[in-house]
């Protein structure tokens, strides 16, 4: 098997909203979109594209496919679509990209909005006491600018051909096919050309458009133009670089790692195989991680990526 990369410029066609921690009555916004959710953006439009009737069943075993078989990075944003804004604790804390470095105030001036809502009172036709709170979102035309805001990043996959639940999928150099009881649907231009993360996805939020002929890299071309890749049969290798910001969580599961920056626990929701009672009904802990942006102190080291864009040392 082979390893192929596809760079993905997303343009956001709607605020965006990922969930972050609350600070009072503000639910704050990531800056960053984590690989994790959009795994589950692909997995929930693949197995409805794939399968006329999907079971929950089927949604796990095509969400099964994609941790084994492709990678999702996370997704920076971006005010041109080349230059992505990495979280960088290099300066105090702002964010930078391959030539300059922002600080937090001022992109986040550009980038942050927000939308204040409460429940009702049913008896009285009035706000209910406690409800009223503040969600915190990133804009889809950044203040200032007259274009939509971007999001960069990129997903790998392996050359291969297999069965997956009924479903015949099929890997080349350049997509991903999968022939299921709706016919063939085209992993590139049916299922990542546009996709809904986050949330208030009800409210049409979340809304991003990526062009399905963007280009296939060479795997020597360095991640974000600042990150080296290696890659074998199994697995992919990023070279994290001292004083540089790292593009997503990382763990150190047998070394010691320094860095400057923040942590904080890798909890998530899974699907609960043990109960049967399905998706984000289960509870995980992958250990604590080092915040994207923290910034390397020694000498280089290299990590393993895994399906989420998270990071093993």
């Amino acid at each position: 098997m082979s390893w192929h990369v596809k760079e993905l410029v997303y343009e956001a066609r709607s605020p965006v909203h990922i969930g972050f921690h609350n600070l009072g009555m503000i639910q704050r916004t990531r800056f960053y979109i984590p690989g994790k959710v959009i795994w589950g953006a692909t997995t929930s439009r693949l197995t409805r594209l794939v399968y006329r009737n999907p079971t929950s069943k089927n949604y796990e075993k095509v969400g099964k496919y994609l941790k084994e078989n492709v990678i999702f990075t996370y997704l920076f944003p971006s005010l041109d679509g080349v230059e992505a804004y990495i979280p960088s604790y290099s300066n105090g804390y702002g964010y930078e990209t391959s030539s300059n470095w922002t600080p937090q105030e001022e992109l986040e001036h550009q980038l942050i909005s927000s939308y204040g809502s409460t429940a009702m009172e049913p008896s009285s036709g009035s706000a209910e006491v406690g409800s009223l709170h503040d969600t915190e979102l990133l804009i889809s035309t950044p203040k200032g600018s007259s274009d939509s805001l971007k999001f960069l990043g990129y997903v790998f996959w392996q050359t291969q051909k297999l069965s997956i639940n009924g479903i015949y999928a099929v890997s080349t150099y350049d997509d991903l096919k999968f022939l299921g009881n709706n016919g063939e649907v085209s992993f590139f231009s049916q299922v990542m050309s546009n996709i809904q993360v986050g949330g208030g996805r009800s409210y049409g939020y979340g809304d991003l458009y990526n062009d399905p002929d963007a280009q296939i890299l060479k795997i020597d071309n360095p991640l974000w133009n600042r990150f080296n890749i290696s890659l074998s049969d199994t697995d992919i290798q990023v070279t994290l670089t001292d004083k540089l910001p790292i593009p997503g969580h990382v763990i150190a599961k047998s070394h010691h790692i320094q860095m400057d920056g923040g942590i904080e626990p890798m909890v998530g929701r899974d699907w609960d195989n043990a109960k049967g009672k399905g998706a984000g009904r289960s509870t995980s802990f992958r250990g604590v991680g080092f915040v994207p942006g923290s910034i390397i102190r020694g000498e280089d080291i290299n990590v393993q990526m895994c399906f989420d864009g998270v990071m093993e040392y």
